[in-house]
């Protein structure tokens, strides 16, 4: 982090970067923001201009979005890839995932991203340039290997989670070590806004049994059967702000979503609001 907690900082790597360490404070803070939008890689910059430098037998068949998704989420960001020296899938362990149950993507597919993925690092690092996970990546390292000195929380609420990767909601565990009963997360996996993330709340659960009890020594003092450590999804599903006719229309996207695209969102019931109205008209 940029205060130290954590070492030097991972932007320290890039040049142009220390350019800013000089000079008045503010505008030394301003330049290095500017400075690091400008060097990270997001869906737009991947959009705009690297997916054309692809070879098109790979992106054949596949979209920008798809790929910077199964980059971002599961080849550098996800929970199999934190255990990785690297923080990057291997080749092998990526096209084994399309024998998951809530995989839409064939071997051949996989194969063709992780040729994309292969490249696109490649590029990148010729650029100077970084994306988000490469931070979350660094993060875990430095967390891992040095001491973090700033406070520890007691509670951590994390809302909107549903716009963060396994490998961003893992850094939490840093910070606060009350793995029974000190972490809270919300949110809404039909309410995905950030590109790249690939979310579901049953990862969570597992990330949490994972990353935060077994690797916090919990299951030393409570035995790694006991379920008690991990309470069961709530599903809040009276609306309040809404009412029932909006409630309905929504209802029938969610289920449009359901049907031609079953693994990208959880099956929750639909919401309720104690407040009638009628069924909005398109035009």
């Amino acid at each position: 982090m940029r205060d130290g907690t954590v070492g030097n900082s991972f932007f320290n790597r890039f040049s142009g970067a220390n350019g800013h360490s000089h000079g008045n404070t503010r505008v030394k803070s301003m330049a290095l923001k500017s400075f690091i939008r400008m060097k990270e890689v997001n869906f737009d910059k991947f959009n705009f201009s690297y997916w054309s430098l692809f070879n098109k037998k790979f992106t054949k068949g596949l979209t920008p979005s798809t790929v910077f998704k199964e980059i971002m989420s599961h080849l550098k960001g996800g929970l199999q890839s934190l255990d990785s020296h690297d923080g990057k899938l291997s080749c092998q362990d990526y096209i084994l995932l399309s024998k998951s149950r809530v995989s839409n993507l064939s071997e051949q597919e996989r194969g063709n991203i992780y040729e994309i993925f292969l490249h696109y690092e490649k590029k990148k690092k010729m650029n100077g340039e970084y994306d988000l996970a490469d931070l979350v990546t660094d993060l875990h390292r430095r967390l891992r290997e040095e001491n973090y000195e700033a406070n520890k929380f007691d509670f951590v609420y994390i809302d909107e989670v549903q716009d963060l990767t396994m490998g961003q909601i893992a850094v939490f565990k840093y910070i606060c070590r009350n793995v029974n009963d000190g972490f809270i997360f919300s949110g809404d996996t039909a309410q995905t806004i950030a590109k790249g993330v690939d979310f579901r709340f049953e990862e969570i659960r597992h990330l949490f049994y994972q990353e935060f009890i077994l690797k916090s020594g919990t299951d030393r003092i409570y035995g790694r059967g006991e379920k008690g450590l991990m309470t069961e999804l709530l599903h809040v599903s009276k609306n309040f702000r809404t009412h029932a006719g909006i409630l309905t229309l929504a209802q029938s996207v969610i289920n449009l979503i359901y049907h031609f695209f079953p693994v990208s969102i959880d099956v929750l019931s639909p919401e309720t609001s104690h407040i009638t109205g009628e069924t909005p008209v398109l035009l």
